[in-house]
C-alpha cells in the first residue's frame, strides 16, 4: 500500500518533450475538416488558391480590390456619372437573418469591376482580417447611390437588397436580371439557372464561362477565402450581371 505522503516523481525535460509531441500529434489528427470532405480546411484553402491562380491568375489586373475610403468614394462617383451600377454580394449563406455579408461586388462601364471586402476572417484564427472598410463608410458611400437615383442592376435583387441592409442602406433595383430571364421563359432561373448559367446561355452563346467552378467553394464559406484569392471570382459577377442586363 502506498504511503499517504507518496509524491509523484518530478517529470524530466525528456518526459515533457515526449508529452508535448503526443499532444501535438493528437492536435494534428483533429484538425478542422471541411464538411463533406476529408481534407483539412487549410488543405482545402490551399487547393482553392492553387486553382484560382492557375485558372484566373492572368486576370489579376482586370479587377480591383477596394480597401480605402477615398478609392471607394471615387468609384461611386464614377457610377453616379455613368448613371448606372451593377451590384452583387458575397455572403456566408442564404439567410440574411442568420448569415453575414462578406463582400460587395460593383461595376460601372469603362471601369474595372471592383470587390469590396467587408467581413473576411482568417481561416486560421477566425479573426476579422485587416484591409476592410468599416460599415459606417460603406453606408455613407452606398447611400450616395440611393440619393442620386441612378440605375441599379442586380441578379435576384431581393437577396442582395436584404444583405445590403446589413451595411445600413436600402437599395432600389432598376432591373433584376433574374426576373428578366423569367419573363423570357418562366422556367429560367430554376435548377441550374443561376447567374453564371444564364450568362453562359444568353451572353456567351452556350460557351462555358471560365468562372463556372463555383462548386470549388462548397464546404468553405466565402468569409474564409483570402481576399486576394476570392476577389477575382467575386468581382467578375458584377460584370456578368451587367452584361446579362444588356
Amino acid at each position: 500500500m502506498g504511503s499517504l505522503f507518496d509524491i509523484p516523481t518530478r517529470s524530466t525535460k525528456s518526459d515533457d518533450m515526449k508529452l508535448a509531441k503526443k499532444v501535438n500529434s493528437k492536435a494534428r489528427q483533429t484538425t478542422a475538416t471541411v464538411k463533406g470532405g476529408g481534407s483539412s480546411l487549410t488543405e482545402k484553402i490551399g487547393m482553392i488558391k492553387a486553382l484560382v491562380e492557375s485558372k484566373l491568375g492572368h486576370l489579376k489586373d482586370n479587377y480591383i480590390i477596394i480597401q480605402e475610403e477615398d478609392v471607394l468614394h471615387d468609384y461611386i462617383g464614377k457610377c453616379i456619372e455613368n448613371g448606372v451600377i451593377s451590384i452583387d454580394t458575397e455572403t456566408t449563406g442564404l439567410d440574411p437573418l442568420q448569415d453575414s455579408i462578406v463582400g460587395i461586388c460593383i461595376y460601372t462601364p469603362d471601369n474595372q469591376a471592383a470587390y469590396i471586402p467587408v467581413n473576411h476572417i482568417s481561416y486560421v484564427t477566425g479573426i476579422r482580417v485587416d484591409g476592410q472598410l468599416p460599415v459606417e463608410i460603406l453606408q455613407k458611400e452606398f447611400q450616395r447611390i440611393v440619393d442620386a437615383g441612378i440605375d441599379v442592376i442586380m441578379f435576384n435583387a431581393s437577396f442582395d437588397i436584404r444583405f445590403m441592409k446589413q451595411v445600413g442602406v436600402t437599395l432600389h433595383c432598376t432591373w433584376d436580371c433574374y426576373l428578366g430571364a423569367r419573363c423570357l421563359n418562366e422556367n429560367e432561373g430554376k435548377g441550374n439557372g443561376g447567374l453564371k448559367a444564364l450568362h453562359g446561355k444568353y451572353v456567351l452563346n452556350g460557351k462555358e464561362d471560365v468562372f463556372s467552378f463555383g462548386d470549388l467553394f462548397k464546404g468553405v464559406t466565402f468569409d474564409k477565402i483570402p481576399i486576394k484569392t476570392g476577389y477575382i471570382y467575386a468581382a467578375h459577377d458584377a460584370i456578368i450581371t451587367y452584361e446579362l442586363y444588356l
